[in-house]
């Protein structure tokens, strides 16, 4: 990948295999990642994704349809990063480059754009059980097996391992979808109406969870991470100032920025120095709330935090993963 140069130096095309929109976060990143394509001029010739995020063997066979329409470029959100690994040395002898979104590959194959998830996990999970010492935690998890539901637990189980007085007395599947979030945590609460000390989420699932124990009458509300966070649920946060509130922004429309530009440095014959561009998450607690929640949203807004423009992987920054950092641009 280090010495690819694409043979055209205009009128490139790309092909994008994601996952569905089932909650506001990938649907923003999703939809920026298109726009933002179109916008520097290269044609999406394919928007594949599964009808759930767990049918891997779906994503999968989409991925190689996608290598079958011979793209000049294949950006890919895998669910299950290592069932792509064989597909994607394919892309590769096609002679069709890689970017993975959001979530890494370990391939040589392919260049990842992506967060440390397990990081995200560690500091805000750290945040909320530190902020009640000792009790009852529920977990609310994503699509069990997937790559970011593996590294959201691998974060909490490190966390844990340090919090010999909290005790894991629950676990429900949200999906990294808000109606069954919602639905899942309610069935819970029902059976357990005394509540939990506290709650650790995987993910975009913060908010639902908190409208379940708002709406089960449940008070106070428990310290629950809000990592990919939300308007609704930080702008209530902020409104609460007693609350322990631990979240983390998704800036959707920034990760979408960087890792279009990604593409099309490699695509201009940048030369990638390394095929893991890792950033670290974002953390908001009560030291940056007032500077990134909406003071004016809705507590039901689903809206993803966002960084300060200009502050994930800026063009300064990317400039120092490439051999010629002006490629591209």
């Amino acid at each position: 990948m280090a010495d690819y140069k694409s043979s055209k130096t205009e009128g490139w095309t790309a092909a994008y295999v994601g996952h569905p929109p089932a909650n506001p976060f990938i649907a923003t990143l999703q939809e920026n990642l298109i726009n933002d394509l179109e916008a520097e001029g290269i044609e999406v010739i394919a928007n594949l994704a599964p009808d759930v995020t767990s049918n891997v063997p779906l994503q999968i066979q989409q991925l190689q349809e996608a290598i079958a329409l011979k793209p000049d470029i294949i950006f890919y959100l895998p669910a299950a990063p290592e069932a792509a690994i064989e597909t994607i040395k394919s892309a590769y002898d096609a002679g069709i480059p890689v970017v993975t979104v959001q979530l890494p590959v370990d391939s040589p194959y392919a260049v990842n754009v992506a967060m440390n998830g397990v990081l995200q996990s560690m500091i805000a999970g750290a945040g909320v059980l530190s902020s009640i010492g000792e009790g009852d935690l529920l977990r609310v998890v994503g699509v069990p097996g997937i790559g970011s539901t593996l590294d959201a637990n691998t974060g909490i189980e490190n966390v844990l391992e340090f919090c010999p007085d909290i005790n894991v007395v629950g676990e429900v599947a949200g999906l990294f979808n808000p109606a069954t979030t919602q639905a899942e945590v309610l069935k819970y609460l029902a059976t357990n109406p005394a509540g939990v000390d506290a709650v650790l989420q995987d993910g975009t699932m913060g908010l639902p969870t908190f409208t379940a124990f708002q709406e089960s009458g449940i008070d106070p509300i428990p310290p629950i991470n809000d990592i990919g966070g939300s308007q609704g649920f930080a702008n209530w946060a902020l409104d609460n100032p007693d609350y322990p509130y631990y979240g983390s922004t998704t800036s959707a429309t920034q990760q979408a920025a960087a890792t279009v530009s990604v593409g099309k440095r490699i695509l201009a014959g940048g030369g990638p120095k390394v095929n893991q561009i890792v950033y670290a998450p974002v953390i908001v607690d009560r030291d940056n709330l007032a500077e990134i929640a909406d003071p004016s949203a809705d507590y039901t807004d689903p809206t993803g935090l966002e960084n300060p423009p200009g502050t994930l992987l800026p063009e300064a920054l990317l400039d120092e993963f490439f051999t010629d950092p002006s490629a591209g641009k």
